[in-house]
């Protein structure tokens, strides 16, 4: 059975309700990264995460050493928390099929100046 973001979904013990448009969002999107993430970007965090790969999808460094809320990114409590749990329930849910062709429907391939491609989505 397939399992749609916009249904609740089994979170360990508990059914998690996507009832906020926002925060519903965010976790759709943060699943989208970590997928991106071990398909293209940064593919150990599919075998292996570290606490800054797990917070980087949500924190920017500040330049002195220490890291804030990206705030270009998150505007609200529920985008940044959405966002965060959404990435990392991508090790504890498989991908669904319709998660996986909706993700591969957005990237684009970029030619480079030596004839191979980027891809961007």
């Amino acid at each position: 059975m397939m399992q749609t973001m916009t249904s609740p979904i089994q979170w360990g013990n508990v059914t998690l309700d996507l009832d906020n448009e926002t925060f519903r969002k965010a976790f759709s999107q943060g699943r989208n990264m970590y997928f991106d993430d071990c398909e293209y970007d940064i593919p150990h965090v599919a075998f292996r995460m570290n606490t800054l790969d797990a917070t980087g999808s949500v924190l920017d460094e500040n330049g002195k050493g220490s890291y804030c809320f990206d705030r270009m990114a998150f505007h609200s409590p529920f985008d940044i928390l959405g966002f965060f749990l959404g990435y990392m329930s991508g090790p504890i849910m498989a991908e669904s099929q319709e998660e996986c062709e909706h993700r591969h429907s957005r990237v684009v391939e970029l030619p480079e100046e030596d004839g191979t491609e980027r891809r961007a989505s």
